[in-house]
């Protein structure tokens, strides 16, 4: 698959994902969804402020060694709590794609970009208490 037909067919799985389970409004988050909401939220803008600032640079960087290709799309992966936080913070882009990790693992699974040539990745998660 090229590039421009994976990213089409990545984004338009997200607005199926989307459509089938909605991002939840945060009035109607439980008290300890709203606190993942508020941490799974500062992690995400610490990354943003961080990380992917030097993260686009290096894409720019290759893009223009590879005919201008567009830069990547950027894929959060994370609870709902944390789609509430992203979509608060970054709001709705061609360029964003908002998506639960059993979403992301079963995109991934048939559509590979092991090079990350495509899309770049944001994971942040709870781990349930054992």
């Amino acid at each position: 698959m090229e590039r421009t037909a994976w990213c089409t067919a990545l984004l338009d799985y997200n607005r199926s994902c989307r459509s089938a389970r909605p991002i939840t409004p945060r009035g109607l988050l439980s008290v300890e969804e709203e606190a993942q909401c508020q941490i799974l939220g500062g992690s995400l803008i610490s990354w943003l402020q961080e990380e992917f600032p030097d993260i686009i640079r290096q894409q720019r960087a290759m893009r223009l060694r590879q005919a201008d290709d567009p830069l990547p799309l950027v894929v959060i992966a994370t609870e709902m709590a944390g789609l509430v936080a992203a979509a608060e913070i970054i709001g709705e882009s061609d360029e964003i794609v908002y998506l639960l990790p059993a979403e992301y693992d079963q995109w991934v699974s048939r559509h590979l970009d092991d090079a990350y040539a495509w899309h770049i990745d944001y994971w942040s998660t709870f781990r349930p208490v054992m």
